[in-house]
């Protein structure tokens, strides 16, 4: 009987303090995940605003193309894409006799504002030669 007492003494078991520290371990690793899903989602957010800005940029633009050299002036505009709403402003500077210089600044209506700028060139066109 005193043998199976001491087999009995010389097991260790899972103690409460054990118990406490590795809860306490868990819970360090559930919130780090949640802070980074919380990262990841603000992440996604803001790449999809940047998408919806090249997006309005590159149709502002194409616009300002097919118009011509002649209709690229300075303004402002709002532009909606999707639920989203974005404002744009133009300035238009020569940069030589035949050349304007667009830039567009792209601004989102609600949310943090984070303008993107884009700049491009219109040119003027030259009259085709007349056949001999």
């Amino acid at each position: 009987m005193n043998r199976f007492r001491d087999q009995l003494k010389d097991v260790s078991g899972l103690g409460l303090i054990d118990v406490l520290v590795s809860l306490m371990l868990l819970s360090i690793g559930v919130l780090s995940v949640a802070g980074t899903s919380r990262s990841v989602g603000e992440q996604v957010r803001l790449s999809s605003v940047r998408t919806d800005q090249s997006a309005v940029a590159l149709q502002a633009m194409a616009t300002l193309r097919r118009r011509g050299y002649a209709a690229a002036t300075g303004g402002a505009g709002i532009v909606f894409l999707g639920r989203r709403a974005y404002r744009v402003s133009r300035t238009v500077t020569s940069s030589g006799q035949r050349v304007k210089v667009v830039r567009l600044t792209v601004t989102p209506e609600s949310g943090p504002p984070t303008p993107r700028i884009f700049t491009s060139r219109v040119y003027a066109t030259r009259p085709l030669p007349s056949a001999p």
